[in-house]
């Protein structure tokens, strides 16, 4: 299982959109260039960031554009990849169980998912820090429930994130890499546009984070426990749907 795990890694080591994904890790050093140089375009009230919400808000940005997500999505399709050109045969000869080769794909996406989001903001507090903190953008950390929404939110982010790169997986057996690119874009203003309507689309998975309007206090954490519960669901159907057709594939 460790061997697999390490090859999963390898292969996305090799391959060349993980540099672009090192890119979107600059942009909290880019904003806080901008904010440090105070550019004339930029309308920032004083004191607008903390060490809290300055990362929050952007990685909030960052999973907005949907770009980072297309590209970890990609990453993840790397099943359908290793069909289509036969590299999968050589892993299930050394492999006996192939359940141990989804796994070992599940717990790459999920594992690099979160190490992904912990670098991102490792760089947004240490770009603070050395850029904003001592302008007069610059503000205390406070810890109010305010930022704790904030700190839910992104976490919502990630689970979002990783069930969207799950279903790549499953569904880059079937669908070509540029088909899962487009769907993954679809899916993700399909929930854009739902979360907006307010009423009933709350209860939608994700739906807190790419919500316009205000949650109120009293049902934002009944609605967190309730969506986060649901994604788990949905990743544990998606991951029992990719082994039975993974079982089931003629290698």
């Amino acid at each position: 299982m460790i061997n697999l795990i390490k090859a999963e890694y390898y292969k996305m080591w090799k391959d060349r959109s993980l540099l672009v994904l090192s890119l979107f890790m600059m942009i909290p050093i880019a904003f806080a260039l901008m904010i440090y140089f105070d550019f004339s375009g930029l309308k920032i009230a004083d004191g607008a960031f903390n060490i809290y919400t300055f990362p929050n808000n952007i990685w909030q940005f960052s999973i907005g554009t949907t770009l980072p997500l297309i590209v970890l999505a990609y990453l993840s399709s790397s099943l359908g990849r290793e069909i289509k050109n036969g590299s999968i045969t050589y892993q299930v000869t050394r492999v006996a169980n192939r359940k141990e080769i989804i796994k070992a794909k599940l717990f790459t996406i999920i594992s690099f998912n979160m190490i992904y989001y912990l670098l991102f903001n490792l760089v947004a507090i240490m770009s603070y820090g050395l850029f904003i903190a001592q302008t007069r953008f610059g503000a205390s950390g406070r810890l109010d429930s305010e930022v704790k929404q904030q700190l839910i939110v992104s976490f919502m982010a990630v689970l979002l994130q990783i069930f969207m790169c799950v279903c790549a997986l499953l569904i880059s057996i079937k669908l070509s890499t540029i088909g899962i690119v487009v769907l993954t874009f679809i899916m993700t203003m399909v929930l854009s546009f739902l979360s907006t309507l307010g009423g009933m689309s709350y209860y939608l998975p994700g739906s807190i984070f790419y919500a316009t309007n205000s949650i109120p206090d009293e049902i934002f954490t009944k609605l967190f426990w309730i969506q986060s519960l649901t994604l788990v669901v949905l990743l544990c159907i998606v991951y029992v749907a990719i082994q039975r057709v993974f079982m089931k594939l003629a290698l």
